[in-house]
C-alpha cells in the first residue's frame, strides 16, 4: 500500500503547473487539514474543490476507492495534495507552500 500511495504522490509531484497563482492555498491552509476528514471540510478549509488527479478503486466497496486531489498553492510551482479513501483524509503532501 505504501508504494501505491508512493505512485500516487508521484504522480501528483508530475502534475505541477509551472504558473504563478493570485490566490491559492497557504501552508496555514494545509495545517489545519486531518486526518479523517472528508472531502466537504477540506474544500471549506481550502475555498475550493480541487482538481481530481486520480481515482482508484481497489475492489471490496467504496471504502476501498483511493481519489487524489490537487490544490494550487500562491506561489509558483506551489500545491497541496491530498489522499482521500472511502471520503476520508488518509495522508496528504504539500510543496512549496508558504
Amino acid at each position: 500500500m505504501r508504494v501505491f500511495l508512493f505512485a500516487l504522490f508521484l504522480v501528483f509531484a508530475l502534475s505541477l503547473t509551472a504558473c504563478a497563482q493570485t490566490s491559492g492555498v497557504t501552508l496555514e491552509q494545509f495545517n489545519r487539514v486531518q486526518s479523517g476528514m472528508t472531502l466537504k471540510e477540506v474544500q471549506g478549509i481550502f475555498g475550493s474543490e480541487g482538481t481530481e488527479i486520480s481515482t482508484i478503486d481497489i475492489g471490496m466497496g467504496e471504502h476501498n476507492v483511493l481519489v487524489t486531489r490537487q490544490w494550487e498553492g500562491r506561489t509558483l510551482g506551489s500545491s497541496a495534495g491530498i489522499v482521500f479513501q472511502g471520503g476520508k483524509v488518509t495522508s496528504k503532501i504539500q510543496l512549496l507552500l508558504n
